[in-house]
């Protein structure tokens, strides 16, 4: 019984480490994209005046 769940829980985490990287590098890659939309559509949208 504890093979088993041990290798799920070794997928489980190179999954969950995978998809974390992938998600920080989505967010990083978004925050920049919004920064450049906010500078360039300030007036134009009402994210412009989020912090």
């Amino acid at each position: 019984m504890r093979c088993p769940v041990f290798k799920l829980a070794i997928i489980v985490g190179i999954a969950g480490v995978g998809k974390s990287t992938v998600l920080k590098k989505r967010i990083a890659s978004s925050k920049s994209s919004l920064k450049v939309v906010d500078t360039h559509f300030q007036i134009h949208t009402p994210f412009g005046y989020l912090p």
